[in-house]
């Protein structure tokens, strides 16, 4: 037998990164705040920031996958070591950077992971801050995601200052439907949450309540409000994989998104997007005026399926495919049906495998927007692959639905 590959999920030295590294993401960090024209809004909450000794505890909302690099620069010069989802050890794009960093902590999305809260907690008595994005995943439609209560537990168990750091913007500067650039405004907040003691004095259900409402943000609200333009060529590309119902016909995955416009191909229901955000309806077409709504709008529908069905399930055929330890690329296995029904997802593949996976402690997953659903399993991920129906982002949000209705007081 050939020689076992070590994993790809790199268990972290606990020390800083190196001074090398720092210096190439902080350099990156202000290139960025450059590009996007991102600007810190309070320099006085920012120096009391900086002035804390010591570790500290930075939680910040999920705009965009260069998020970390906004928080980079605020908590600078403090050298942190970041909590990060394990399959991007397995994504071109930044795997080579994470690995070079040495000291990130790998997190299993949506799972209890207690070698993530060790590595954590052991980083923190070595003199490490810790940066943590508590939504679990960038955020899906410009507003914030599912927050748990376990968030609060780890903050009284680390008993450290706790800083939180916000960057409207971010993501129409980068929206998860669409990854091209598009340039605007960035607001970058950074601020004390708690301090030491008040995580020793306040209750878990306390602290969860203010990180509740301090992580609310809506960024096609912020755009609209401040009247900011975010430029870019092709506004409405991959908005298809993201409003996939028809608000005029009701038809699904008919959606088809192409520069500024999205156009439904079932009924010629026609909209356009500009560069504020705003979506107009073309003609007697019906369309939400802005992404957040329109995603909304699914969400409700969804809901409504679910209250009239007691036995409510989402079925749809899928490619499997697995992480490959040797090459760093996920290989095709085989093809299979994927079910969501209130019990969990259930895979049944056509030489047999079948494989299952719980959404009681489950309040989101891992998804790649209209393509793909990853689940974890040892140091296995399982990556379910639709073709042409964009159907992960109604698994996402049936997923939701249906933990909120049946096991909300698990998680």
């Amino acid at each position: 037998m050939g020689k076992e590959q070590p994993s790809r999920i790199v268990k972290p030295r606990y020390k800083k990164p190196n001074l090398f590294v720092y210096v190439i993401l902080l350099i990156g960090s202000w290139i960025l705040s450059i590009i996007f024209r991102a600007h810190i809004v309070d320099r006085k909450a920012l120096k009391a920031v900086r002035s804390i000794k010591g570790p500290v505890l930075v939680l910040g909302t999920h705009h965009a996958g260069t998020d970390f690099l906004f928080m980079t620069r605020v908590m600078a010069p403090k050298r942190m070591s970041f909590v990060i989802a394990a399959n991007m050890f397995y994504d071109k794009r930044y795997a080579g950077a994470i690995r070079l960093m040495r000291n990130s902590i790998p997190k299993k999305q949506f799972t209890a992971d207690y070698e993530c809260v060790r590595s954590i907690k052991k980083m923190v008595e070595c003199g490490i801050s810790i940066g943590l994005y508590p939504e679990g995943r960038v955020s899906v439609d410009g507003t914030e995601s599912y927050i748990s209560i376990s968030i609060a537990k780890l903050i009284k168990w680390l008993n450290i200052p706790v800083v939180m750091v916000k960057n409207l913007g971010g993501y129409l500067s980068m929206p998860r439907y669409n990854f091209k650039f598009h340039i605007g405004k960035v607001e970058i907040t950074a601020k004390p949450l708690f301090t030491a003691e008040q995580t020793k004095t306040l209750t878990a259900q306390e602290i969860h309540e203010v990180l509740l409402k301090e992580m609310r943000y809506n960024e096609f609200e912020y755009q609209e409000k401040n009247h900011i333009a975010f430029g870019g060529k092709r506004p409405a590309l991959g908005l298809d994989r993201l409003l996939y119902k028809c608000p005029r016909c009701g038809a699904e995955f008919q959606m088809k998104s192409d520069f500024n416009t999205l156009c439904c191909k079932a009924c010629g229901n026609t909209a356009t997007i500009d560069k504020y955000g705003k979506i107009m309806p073309v003609g007697e077409g019906i369309a939400y005026p802005r992404v957040d709504l329109w995603y909304r709008y699914q969400k409700e529908e969804v809901e409504k399926e679910i209250e009239a069905d007691a036995e409510y399930s989402l079925k749809c055929e899928v490619g499997l495919a697995i992480n490959d330890e040797a090459t760093g690329e996920f290989n095709s296995i085989e093809r299979g049906t994927l079910t969501l029904t209130r019990q969990g997802y259930h895979y049944q593949g056509e030489t047999g495998r079948e494989l299952r996976f719980s959404i009681a402690g489950t309040p989101s997953i891992a998804f790649v927007v209209g393509t793909s659903i990853d689940f974890f399993e040892d140091n296995v991920i399982y990556r379910f692959c639709f073709d042409q129906i964009f159907m992960s982002t109604k698994y996402n949000i049936a997923t939701e639905l249906l933990h909120r209705k049946f096991y909300k007081e698990i998680s």
